[in-house]
């Protein structure tokens, strides 16, 4: 275990599986306490960092949803204390054609990958404006395309 980031505590969303479960492990070989919202089941990703020796839970939150993001952030704080670390690698997206996606399909995708950051940094900021220090992580990427056609 590494000391880099001893006694801070991080929060990282989508980390159940894929990028997001790597950066929580990583943050947790680091030395963070790691809280994770997710949708998702966090099952897998809290025992590989338990094994490891680090420490992370996660907590079921619809980030596209402010006040389930309120709630979190106040089981977050608190449980462990005050987030200065902020990584944002949630996403949703549709996997159909653009001609199938309805209203209610693109809402939610700009639900989930935009408005969630607003909602997220109202409730991170203020807990890293009190330390004066914090960092903040928003992972996006346009790799989605590629698991469907737009024509």
């Amino acid at each position: 275990m590494s000391e880099r980031h001893a006694g801070k505590v991080a929060v990282v969303t989508g980390g159940s599986s894929g990028i997001g479960q790597a950066i929580v492990c990583r943050l947790a070989k680091e030395g963070a306490r790691v809280a994770i919202a997710d949708i998702g089941d966090t099952t897998e990703t809290v025992d590989l960092v338990r094994h490891a020796g680090g420490e992370a839970f996660g907590i079921r939150c619809d980030i596209s949803d402010s006040k389930q993001v309120v709630a979190f952030f106040e089981e977050v704080r608190r449980r462990v204390g005050p987030p200065l670390i902020l990584v944002h690698s949630a996403a949703h997206m549709f996997t159909r054609s653009f001609d199938d996606v309805s209203a209610e399909d693109w809402r939610k995708v700009q639900a989930v990958n935009q408005d969630s950051m607003f909602h997220m940094l109202r409730a991170v900021l203020p807990g890293m404006k009190a330390a004066a220090w914090g960092r903040i992580i928003v992972i996006v990427s346009s790799t989605f395309f590629c698991g469907s056609e737009l024509l």
